[in-house]
């Protein structure tokens, strides 16, 4: 069998431009690392301090050093003075340091002066000319600046001068006025354990925040409220500062995300504020980050130290400034460099399994359940715990209460060709896997011809000698650890000021076909990060002419801004889509940074990027999936490209924090020797790497430092194991990043999704005309409940109930939840008082654990829609009753089918009934494609095609044991299924092509499923795969014969 994803050819284009990472410091600045020093020696403290004082010496690196870590250089300056040095510290010293001269010297990401960043073209006229560092970027560090606006816009002087909008993150509970999203100002715990703040909310908070609906002048708004409740001005003054503190309210002198230059912003809006002493020095500023930045690395270390210094008197922090760098190259790479990029993330591409996140997956059933397909939910409601859903599992800002397991459970296939792989490769002793197109078709997931490719950025290291030789095929390129960025673009972010036209380039980019569907808008997302010094990097100049501005200042007026309470979420079978939820038309969000999702964003942002991501079929890098524990990972390559770099996992006895060194050094040796690990290596932790050189005795001591940690770092090998050098570009490390968009024609277009209005959603507390009781017990005592017990309330219930409805469920914990719709004072006043007595005498037997009274909210969109939701209900209490009656003769031994075959033979009775005299066959093989529980129906083929009746009258299930009450049971749900069918396909639900009858079926057949089989997805799977094959089987008989 072919595999759509593995047969064609690229199903990515690259773009004609990229970027490049340099380190700024040749490799043989790091040379004074390669030492026989040993920090954990007490008799070389003098030689210590040596090595620190060379550091001095070097007017470049210490001004890097200076830049990176400022606190590291005081400390240093204290070793030039020839101070006192306590020996814990002079060993601290030496380790950071040597850390980071070998970052310097050996790692491309772009940090401070380290390292910096330059265009890239693409084109045979190649060529690479490096001329050194070009140009420094100095702003202000958004912790610095946000932290001393932050105390100028309280300031009676300075909050007249501003307007102020409320902050839609905040949300009515209760009594009071709660904030979920809690930053960390001081950015030194991005883990803070203040979760939210609340006011009381009084009338006046809740008139201020009316006001500020949009912009609103603070005079305007102050004189407003005291008017409205002739309140003194200072009383408004202390609340509407307290509203601002806490962030209820935000102000304009916080500069957006977007802002060129982000002091300017705030000067500018300072400039009529008088009577502040320290906003005059915010002048001296501008032209003291240009004299600095004018000032060659190596010289401007005096300079740096007296503006910080400047700075400090303003606000103190640890680092006043940021600072990035561009590199003055030019460079201008082969077309076979990015042709190979485009075939490597093609063959990834096949590879990679459904990129929906099984946190977002699980979300996305929860979400149908509740909801169903088509219905726009305001994304607000659905985050929030009480109104919605709230977040889903692994959130943090705030943190989710749902649990989630994490294991990946990949195709038993896919693991057991992973598992040769890697035996065959330590078998042979061979250093590299190269993986053919054969082993990539093995290993590719299913067919997914109708899911296009996403769009990303991609990273890689470029191996050669020369760019004359690369030209000619003779290169490597090797992926980077984390593949590249979610979103083309993200990886060039903050460094877009230093790239000249490439913000243009990206732009153009977006504009493509290929990414937007249909009339969708894409829209940049901005938000306040959790930690103030995380501006830094969602510093992002303004890439669409749309937004969406959560949490933040923002100019609601415009008609380019959204914010939160624009929004709407619907899902399809498969993913989310964003809405607008005024106009129903689709937005694509889009975050244009690498800024960390998972700590750092507010929950309705992550959530924002993650559906964005998951839209189209995303790539992931290599994966050893089901084998990570595995000592060694040989390199993983397919033609010219190192997918996956060799990997070692430190020994046990090497991560033993309590093994003496001459132990530990012996298990170096054997460890070494065991698996051939090499002198020159990586030593990483997350997208860390330091590199290492295991004859250096230096080196090995920063690894026995590291090793002994509680996370300790995976080692891996140079790039390509060092078989091919950086001469290309001088010999220095290097990443090239470049955009990948879907090729035109790629698979497939996505269809926007189709949307009921956002309307509010019936809620039926317990009191009223529902009863909705969930029975706590066992999942494997539920049979017996059902067919023993509750048949006893039934009787007791008689008419007093006109329907009755159950289905099986997990919150996590396994109950059953039965629903009695009636008159509210006869359910109240009789059904209530026998429900309890039911309960008490099952909870006594040990029948069941508890019952609980819960609030009955209809699955209103999910199931047609509010005309039709009676309907649906008598649907799904007819259908209860049948499983009744056949649960009970298969628990009496009347009848002997397979379940899986009788749900099967129920499913097809159910699409007959709701379809009436139309034709069903064809859409359902449409909803239930083949695919692996396909076995299931060949297991069963011979059976299925003798009892399966897909047309009637089923005279081969008749004949069988109990057959004969399978059919009773089943005319007696017939009506009810008819008769909504009708009524849904005469209000106009279903569309002329059908596209809300088939979700409605669907969502039919899997809670009738629920309530024969259990909660049994694997069981539920078959039941349809056997289905389908008898309707296949039947369509094709008829086309034969014909």
């Amino acid at each position: 069998m072919t595999n759509a994803r593995s047969v064609h050819g690229p199903v990515f284009t690259a773009a004609s431009f990229g970027l490049l990472r340099l380190p700024v410091f040749p490799p043989e600045r790091a040379a004074r690392t390669l030492t026989g020093l040993d920090p954990e020696d007490r008799g070389q403290a003098d030689r210590m301090a040596g090595y620190l004082r060379s550091v001095l010496g070097d007017d470049s690196v210490l001004e890097a050093l200076t830049v990176s870590n400022p606190g590291l250089a005081r400390e240093l300056a204290k070793v030039g003075e020839a101070r006192p040095i306590p020996f814990s510290r002079l060993r601290r010293m030496v380790y950071t340091v040597t850390k980071y001269l070998i970052r310097m010297s050996h790692r491309p990401t772009p940090f401070g002066l380290l390292a910096g960043v330059a265009p890239v073209t693409v084109g045979e006229d190649h060529r690479f000319e490096f001329r050194g560092p070009r140009e420094k970027l100095v702003q202000a560090d958004s912790e610095w600046l946000l932290g001393a606006v932050m105390r100028w816009e309280r300031h009676p002087e300075v909050l007249p001068h501003l307007r102020l909008v409320r902050n839609d993150l905040a949300a009515r509970r209760g009594e009071r006025l709660v904030l979920s999203y809690v930053r960390d100002v001081d950015s030194k715990d991005i883990m803070s354990r203040t979760q939210e703040v609340s006011v009381r909310y009084t009338a006046a908070v809740r008139r201020a925040l009316e006001r500020a609906a949009r912009p609103v002048p603070y005079p305007e708004l102050a004189g407003g409220l005291a008017d409205a409740f002739g309140a003194p001005v200072e009383a408004v003054h202390g609340m509407l500062v307290q509203l601002v503190e806490k962030e209820f309210l935000l102000t304009d002198l916080r500069p957006p995300s977007d802002a060129p230059d982000a002091l300017a912003h705030v000067m500018e809006k300072l400039a009529p504020v008088t009577g502040l002493d320290d906003v005059p020095g915010l002048g001296d500023l501008p032209a003291a980050f240009r004299e600095y930045a004018r000032l060659p690395i190596g010289a401007g270390t005096a300079r740096l130290r007296s503006l910080t210094a400047a700075m400090g008197r303003i606000q103190v922090t640890e680092h006043p400034l940021q600072i990035d760098l561009a590199v003055d190259a030019d460079v201008r790479l082969p077309p076979i460099v990015t042709r190979q990029m485009t075939e490597a993330a093609t063959v990834l591409w096949r590879m990679s399994p459904d990129p929906v996140p099984g946190h977002l997956r699980d979300y996305h059933d929860e979400f149908v359940e509740r909801y169903g397909y088509g219905r726009a939910v305001p994304l607000k409601e659905m985050l929030d715990p009480e109104r919605g859903l709230g977040a889903p599992a692994t959130y943090l800002r705030p943190p989710s209460t749902r649990p989630f397991d994490n294991r990946e459970r990949p195709r038993p296939e896919r693991r057991e060709l992973l598992a040769g792989l890697l035996q065959d490769a330590h078998r042979t002793g061979a250093a590299e896997v190269v993986l053919d197109d054969a082993t990539v078709a093995a290993l590719a997931e299913e067919d997914v011809s109708s899911r296009p490719p996403a769009a990303f950025d991609m990273s890689a290291t470029l191996l050669g000698a020369s760019l004359d030789a690369v030209a000619a095929g003779d290169f490597r390129l090797v992926v980077s650890n984390g593949l590249g960025g979610p979103q083309p673009g993200a990886f060039f972010g903050r460094f877009l000021p230093l790239l000249g036209d490439t913000a243009d380039r990206i732009r153009e980019l977006y504009a493509r076909p290929e990414l937007i569907p249909g009339d969708a808008l894409l829209a940049q997302v901005r938000f306040q990060p959790n930690s103030s010094r995380s501006g830094n990097v969602s510093r992002v100049p303004a890439m669409t002419a749309h937004q969406v501005v959560v949490g933040a200042f923002a100019e609601r007026d415009d008609e380019g801004v959204h914010g939160i309470d624009d929004l709407a979420v619907t899902a399809d079978r498969e993913r989310f889509h964003v809405v607008m939820a005024a106009t129903d038309r689709e937005l694509v969000p889009m975050v244009a940074h690498m800024l960390n999702p998972y700590i750092a964003q507010p929950n309705a942002v992550r959530f924002l990027s993650e559906v964005t991501q998951v839209r189209r079929w995303g790539i992931r890098p290599w994966e050893w999936t089901g084998l990570d524990l595995f000592p060694h990972h040989p390199r993983v390559r397919y033609d010219r490209t190192v997918l996956a770099s060799a990997r070692w996992r430190l020994s046990r006895a090497l991560r033993d924090p309590a093994a003496s060194w001459p132990r530990w050094r012996a298990e170096l040796d054997r460890w070494r020797e065991r698996w051939s690990v090499p002198d020159l290596i990586e030593m990483t932790s997350d997208d860390q790497r330091v590199a290492l050189d295991l004859t250096v005795p230096l080196h090995v001591r920063l690894l026995w430092r590291e090793a002994r940690r509680e996370i300790p770092p995976v080692i891996r090998e140079r790039p390509a194991g060092g078989e091919y050098g950086t001469q290309w570009c001088g010999g220095v490390a290097n990443e090239i990043v470049v955009p990948m968009v879907p090729r035109p024609g790629s698979p497939a277009t996505e269809r926007p999704p189709s949307t009921v209005p956002v309307s509010g959603q019936p809620r039926h507390v317990p009191g009223g005309d529902w009863v909705f009781a969930k029975v706590y017990i066992a999942e494997d005592r539920q049979d017996e409940l059902l067919t023993e017990y509750l048949p006893a309330l039934l009787d007791a219930v008689g008419p007093d109930a006109d329907r009755m409805f159950f289905i099986r469920y997990r919150d996590p914990a396994a109950h059953l939840r039965v629903r009695f719709h009636g008159e509210r004072a006869v359910l109240n006043a009789r059904l209530l008082p026998r429900l309890h007595d039911w309960a008490a005498r099952g909870c006594e037997a040990g029948l069941m654990r508890k019952l609980v009274l819960d609030t009955y909210e209809p699955e209103t969109v999910r199931y047609g829609g509010e005309k039709v939701l009676e309907h649906a209900e008598r649907a799904f209490a007819a259908d209860s009753e049948a499983v009744l009656r056949q649960l009970r003769a298969v628990g009496g031994g009347e009848v002997r089918l397979d379940p899986v075959m009788l749900a099967a033979a129920n499913c097809i009775d159910v699409c007959r009934r709701f379809a009436a005299d139309a034709d069903w066959t064809g859409w359902f093989l449409d909803a239930y494609p083949k695919g692996p529980h396909h076995a299931a129906f060949q297991a069963r083929r011979a059976d299925a095609r003798r009892l399966l009746d897909v047309t009637g009258p089923w005279a081969a299930l008749a004949a069988e044991p109990g057959g004969a009450g399978i059919l009773a049971a089943w005319r007696e749900r017939a009506p009810a299924l008819a008769e909504y069918g009708r009524a849904l396909r005469a209000q106009g639900t279903a569309g002329q092509d059908g596209d809300r009858e088939v979700p409605v079926v669907t969502s039919l057949l899997h809670m009738h499923c629920n309530r024969l089989l259990g909660i049994d997805p694997e069981a539920e799977q078959s039941a349809y795969a056997v289905a389908r094959g008898a309707v296949a089987a039947h369509r094709d008989r008829v086309r034969f014969t014909r």
